[in-house]
């Protein structure tokens, strides 16, 4: 795996999936206006 041309420099983990899942499903992205949420710990910066 290549981690150095990452921004987050780790491998992701389900729970960061998940997190962003919750965020979407919450009422703190109540403001959003998205289709498409980058989860790529930044390896298309």
């Amino acid at each position: 795996m290549v981690i150095g041309g990452q921004a987050r420099k780790r491998v992701g983990q389900p729970a960061d999936i998940a997190n962003a899942a919750l965020l979407i499903a919450s009422d703190d992205s109540a403001w959003m206006i998205a289709n498409y949420i980058n989860a790529s710990g930044g390896s298309k910066l």
